[in-house]
């Protein structure tokens, strides 16, 4: 995984919200020909909830500045559990290379 992709694993667990269950966590391959300046890393997650606690916790997952961006967001009912939604996304963050 490298530092880089460990702290994107990271970032996605530590922002935990009650009431949202996260899953499938797939590190995103990090592409490191894309820019001089930022290095991009990312997980894909699956989030499960009630849909105010699971926009809750992607809204404080994409603080602007954290640096952390959501893309290729969804958003469906649970067909188990009509009470909840299942969000698929993937958590993207960019570093500094002069950083890392």
């Amino acid at each position: 995984l490298g530092p880089v992709g460990l702290r994107a694993v990271t970032d996605a667990q530590a922002k935990g919200v009650e009431g949202v269950e996260a899953s499938k966590q797939v590190l995103i391959p990090i592409d490191e020909e894309e820019s001089l300046h930022y290095i991009q890393a990312g997980v894909s997650l699956q989030a499960k909830g009630a849909l105010p606690d699971v926009l809750r916790w992607i809204y404080e997952l994409s603080q602007p500045e954290t640096f952390r961006v959501v893309r290729d967001f969804s958003l469906t009912p649970d067909k188990e559990d009509p009470e909840s939604v299942i969000a698929k996304f993937d958590l993207l963050r960019w570093y500094d290379p002069k950083n890392i």
